[in-house]
């Protein structure tokens, strides 16, 4: 079994983030959770609309 591994890089306070990085769209929301739980399609949707997926790949289907 063969495990992949992703490289790891820590910056210092102040210290400019690498251009690579990137912010997340939004900032989680207090009740984020509770509304998952209480309907996880609607909760996806919603947010896939608003922000788009949560993860981008670079392979084209």
């Amino acid at each position: 079994m063969s495990l992949q591994t992703t490289d790891l890089m820590l910056i210092a306070d102040g210290e400019a983030a690498p251009v690579e990085a990137k912010t997340p769209p939004r900032k989680p929301k207090l009740y984020d959770t509770f509304n998952y739980i209480a309907n996880p399609d609607r909760f996806c949707r919603e947010n896939f609309e608003k922000y788009g997926p949560m993860k981008s790949s670079l392979i084209d289907n």
